[in-house]
């Protein structure tokens, strides 16, 4: 529906993409910035974030990521891959839990304490 730019608010509903970094806590600080409560995070390596400001729900699809950062993150998805559910079980369990977030339970993040943000900056950091 929209293309904003970094901590922009959106306008209208649907699909909304921001134009920003692709580094993680400088990207989840501009989505909340911009006025999300609530960020549902995939990652491949486990990154450890959280935000200060709105609950980020991290989740997974490969098992390494899940077997060794699982108390990281709050769900995995990975069984659909290997035939262990389907595509839609696994979109009614993410679903569930964004809504059991979005009610105020915390996330793994909350619950560990991750709190990070960081502003983006054009040029190169030293």
């Amino acid at each position: 529906m929209e293309v904003l730019a970094y901590a922009q608010a959106a306008s209208r509903r649907g699909l909304v993409i921001m134009d920003s970094p692709g580094a993680d806590v400088e990207s989840l600080t501009g989505m909340a910035a911009a006025g999300a409560q609530l960020c549902l995070f995939t990652t491949g390596l486990g990154t450890p974030v959280g935000n200060p400001v709105m609950r980020v729900l991290k989740f997974t699809g490969d098992p390494r990521t899940w077997k060794r950062m699982g108390g990281n993150l709050d769900l995995y998805a990975g069984g659909v891959l290997s035939g262990e559910g389907t595509l839609e079980g696994y979109g009614e369990r993410i679903l569930a839990e964004l809504l059991r977030v979005a009610a105020g339970a915390r996330t793994r993040a909350g619950k560990i304490g991750f709190a990070e943000f960081a502003i983006w900056r054009a040029g190169i950091t030293v």
